[in-house]
């Protein structure tokens, strides 16, 4: 009986060896979990999203102003709000890591290299009388409410200056608003990044096209807008059925369900 007790406790003091190292081991694991899921969301900006918009015949130089945040709201980090459940977020704010006057600023910086322009940014354009534009603009509106459907509303202006004559030659807004379903598994910190950085590539597109409009006008050697189809419509209903059935659904990433299946 008393070897038998013996063997016994080697064996719980073998699992309790064994035991306690993993547990350490998975705390920090855990930990990492848990602060995920209060971390900031990271925008990465995409500039391939937003590519081309302009044909570059010849170097020019930009000076681009940081760009100011003119919304009214009272955390500059927030990006709106979650009703809707989010793998890798647990909270009711969406909450950036940058502010959208960054991630703006990085977009137009990112896509002007992109084309082929020599980029300065510089906090005021006392600097910038060797560069050829001056870029300068604000955030007007900036945000993405997850729900039942996904709303995002991005206003940007911009003025664009001949540093040569000091005229103005384009100055406008752009904007994009726009909603989707994100499918029937929910959003990823992932689907949100890819989101948002593409509604802002179709801003950052935008403007710029409209800046090479304007500078084709008074250096028609310089550079040039690409000219592209334009497709009328973005409403529909796709029917799809599949031989055999319960066939897996995805559109731009996103799970819609199975076969046979009607989407709006």
């Amino acid at each position: 009986m008393i070897m038998m007790m013996s063997k016994t406790q080697n064996i719980l003091l073998k699992i309790r060896l064994w035991v306690l190292p993993l547990a350490f081991c998975l705390l920090p694991l855990a930990f990492l979990l848990i602060a995920g899921c209060t971390a900031p969301l990271v925008i990465t900006y995409d500039a391939k999203l937003g590519a081309p918009t302009i044909s570059l015949k010849e170097p020019l130089n930009v000076s681009l102003i940081p760009y100011k945040d003119e919304r009214k709201a009272g955390n500059p980090k927030k990006l709106g709000h979650i009703t809707s459940p989010v793998f890798g977020i647990d909270s009711t704010e969406l909450i950036l890591e940058k502010e959208p006057a960054d991630i703006v600023t990085n977009a137009f910086k990112k896509q002007l290299i992109l084309t082929g322009f020599k980029v300065n940014a510089i906090e005021g354009n006392t600097d910038a009388p060797e560069a050829d534009l001056l870029l300068e603009g604000s955030v007007k509106t900036f945000k993405l409410d997850i729900t039942a459907k996904d709303v995002i509303e991005i206003e940007i202006e911009t003025k664009a200056t001949d540093i040569k004559t000091g005229s103005v030659l384009w100055s406008g807004s752009v904007a994009e608003k726009s909603e989707r379903f994100a499918g029937t598994m929910g959003n990823t910190r992932e689907t949100i990044n890819k989101y948002v950085s593409s509604s802002l590539a179709k801003v950052v597109k935008e403007t710029l096209t409209n800046i090479a409009s304007a500078v084709e006008k008074t250096r028609p050697h310089s550079v040039e807008p690409i000219k592209e189809e334009i497709i009328l419509g973005n409403e529909g209903r796709l029917a799809l059925s599949t031989i055999p059935p319960q066939a897996q659904v995805y559109i731009n990433e996103v799970y819609y369900g199975l076969t046979p299946i009607t989407i709006d």
